[in-house]
């Protein structure tokens, strides 16, 4: 699939074409373009040529040493990353996927299995973040002041 002419160009690091398939079909399916790299190798190739908004990788079950190198490689580079992690629960809670993000090296960490609506999301976000979109972004809403 073509990234979308418009739209930031993603990638995702997959080896496995079912997961490929059902990322790819779910991100198609909310309008944003993916390409496909099936190996960390891969990827390497397209970083010396382009930057892309985004790359997720869904992990292996024991991070490689190679994901971790294309990790740090990305954060060089200033492009955010999505690590798709089975080590974590879906029922992890914030200090737990902190501590496994700063571990990894990683913009951010969705643990496995997913909701669709996390995955989409974070994309989105992290994709504004990247293009400078911020105003795409929900702002902060300031904290109420009681009167005096």
């Amino acid at each position: 699939m073509q990234p979308l002419e418009t739209g930031p160009l993603i990638y995702l690091v997959e080896g496995d074409a079912e997961i490929r398939g059902f990322i790819e079909g779910v991100l198609e399916g909310e309008g944003l373009g993916l390409e496909i790299a099936e190996t960390v190798e891969e990827i390497y190739s397209v970083l010396g040529q382009l930057t892309p908004a985004l790359v997720i990788v869904d992990l292996s079950p024991a991070e490689t040493v190679e994901e971790i190198i294309l990790f740090e490689a990305l954060k060089k580079k200033n492009v955010p990353s999505l690590a798709l992690d089975w080590s974590l629960s879906p029922n992890s809670g914030p200090e737990e996927i902190k501590k496994r993000r700063e571990l990894l090296g990683v913009t951010a960490v969705i643990p496995k299995p997913f909701e669709i609506e996390s995955l989409v999301g974070a994309v989105r976000h992290l994709t504004n973040s990247a293009n400078s979109q911020k105003d795409k972004l929900p702002l902060p809403v300031p904290p109420r002041q009681e009167p005096e």
